[in-house]
């Protein structure tokens, strides 16, 4: 029996500490933290400044959805800015280009595209 015991503890210190990294990982305080799994958001707003007061705890949440605004990346992309989802394109706030929504490549087709920055997106 001593060996069933010992499994079972190693099993359980195993899931405690997954349990834990898990709960690590899921906050944040810029989109950094969150690199591969979406968004900063703290209660349910993208955290969007790289300056983020780190006082400032939010969750992993989705990555930037139609509708929401994004960050064109121009003049230049930052690792801090959150990406629009699989599928979406930050498409040009009338009158700039640094600010944006995400929109389907329909949606920007059917709006005239997205000027000079068609050549950033492959099309």
């Amino acid at each position: 029996m001593e060996p069933v015991k010992s499994f079972a503890f190693l099993i359980a210190c195993v899931l405690s500490v997954t349990h834990a990294q898990f709960q690590v990982q899921s906050s944040c305080s810029t989109n950094v933290d969150c690199l591969t799994r979406g968004c900063c958001r703290v209660d349910g707003v993208v955290v969007f400044d790289w300056a983020s007061d780190s006082a400032v705890t939010g969750q992993c949440g989705l990555y930037l959805q139609e509708g929401e605004e994004c960050r064109t990346g121009v003049p230049f992309s930052s690792v801090y800015d959150c990406q629009c989802a699989n599928g979406m394109l930050c498409f040009p706030s009338p009158g700039g280009y640094t600010v944006g929504t995400c929109r389907t490549r329909q949606y920007v087709d059917d709006h005239g595209g997205m000027g000079f920055l068609d050549m950033f997106d492959g099309k």
